[in-house]
């Protein structure tokens, strides 16, 4: 993707005519994020470069923002008046000399077909960077929702109350990837997560994760023009004891502060050199994608290691597992979001996400299921 840092000078901007629809001359319904779900050519003929990536943000100050693979953009101005929508480059900031090389504020026109509460349809002339003729493409986008639970969650989520009981999910999440035809890069996790949460205010429970990281290059592309690979794994496995308390929100402060490094068993002396862990959790009602009740926890203070087992569940084009939102393939700038660790309500919850050489968002997957915490596979290895 096109580097467009937050307060880049110079970038591209448009113009876009509204016309036959409800919604002209609405500013208020195009306040929001776009993110584009489809796109075809306005004559009908195949298309030999599409698009999968692009999105504007509308904001009320009357600033605008746009992201794509080859075009990107920080704070444009946009405004309506009737059919007609303009949106202009930011200023240049370009004196003297350099003033004449500066881009005129108007790019091109596009003309939008529909602007609905949730779907704006924009044709649009395919932008000359892509080395095609040029041709008019009918984008269809979607509105992103706004919050921490996207729709990778379900179309629909609602919260209950936390109550008492046994949750715990099974993870394993997926990434691999070639930035160029020469380098291969890999990150895999294998997790486990259960806590009890007692009536009287008490929990106690065990976090597990196995993080393997692989990274190969070609002769082709190594500087000695020798073949190089590295592979690393990491290990961890903690018993945990604490408290939870009910908010008046429906819900709960969850405190871990006796943690028990390299085992589930919580009988022993708690390791004193460990930081309490602190999590807000709320509880999900089941949805199409959560078969059952869940315990989603935000990680508000907790070892750098928890955060390989939590989601960003938020409405953005790269969300999945936390740690692997980053594209090394440098087509996508998306933000993190926040942490989220997921537990299920009985029998448990199993948690995927398979991330390709040609996903462009992580492909994120729920199932009920029986978890099992295998201590010896999560036992960090022995120092040498």
């Amino acid at each position: 993707m096109v580097d467009c840092p937050v307060h880049r000078a110079v970038a591209a901007g448009l113009l876009i005519v509204v016309a036959g629809t409800a919604a002209s001359g609405d500013p208020e319904r195009l306040v929001g994020a776009w993110r584009l779900v489809e796109q075809r050519a306005v004559d009908g003929e195949p298309l030999s470069f599409h698009v999968t990536y692009k999105e504007y943000t509308f904001r009320a100050d009357g600033r605008f923002d746009l992201r794509a693979h080859v075009e990107c953009l920080d704070g444009g101005a946009w405004s309506l008046a009737g059919r007609e929508l303009t949106l202009l480059r930011p200023p240049h900031g370009l004196s003297g000399e350099m003033a004449e090389y500066a881009p005129p504020p108007l790019l091109r026109k596009v003309r939008v077909a529909e602007l609905g509460a949730d779907r704006l349809v924009l044709e649009e002339p395919q932008p000359e960077v892509y080395g095609t003729p040029p041709r008019v493409v009918r984008n269809t986008f979607r509105r992103v929702r706004p919050g921490d639970f996207g729709p990778m969650l379900g179309a629909a989520v609602a919260t209950t109350a936390v109550t008492a009981g046994e949750y715990a999910a099974a993870f394993q999440y997926e990434t691999t990837k070639y930035p160029t035809m020469e380098i291969y890069v890999s990150h895999g996790v294998v997790g486990r997560a259960r806590l009890v949460l007692a009536a009287g205010g008490a929990v106690s429970g065990c976090l597990a994760a196995s993080v393997g990281q692989h990274s190969s290059t070609s002769k082709y592309a190594s500087p000695d023009g020798e073949h190089h690979s590295a592979s690393h794994e990491n290990r961890w496995l903690m018993g945990v004891r604490g408290s939870w308390r009910a908010l008046p929100d429906g819900g709960a402060a969850v405190t871990l502060d006796e943690l028990y490094q390299g085992g589930c068993d919580v009988s022993g002396a708690p390791d004193a050199a460990s930081a309490p862990i602190e999590l807000a959790c709320q509880a999900l009602r089941p949805t199409e994608r959560l078969p059952v009740t869940t315990l989603a926890c935000r990680l508000v203070e907790a070892p750098h290691w928890m955060r390989e087992l939590a989601l960003n569940p938020a409405d953005t084009v790269r969300a999945g597992p936390y740690t692997m939102q980053s594209d090394p393939m440098g087509r996508i700038e998306a933000p993190l979001g926040r942490p989220w660790l997921l537990l299920g309500a009985a029998p448990g919850l199993q948690v995927r996400s398979i991330d390709g050489r040609d996903d462009m968002s992580p492909r994120v997957s729920f199932e009920a299921g029986e978890v099992t915490i295998e201590e010896h596979r999560f036992r960090p290895h022995a120092q040498r």
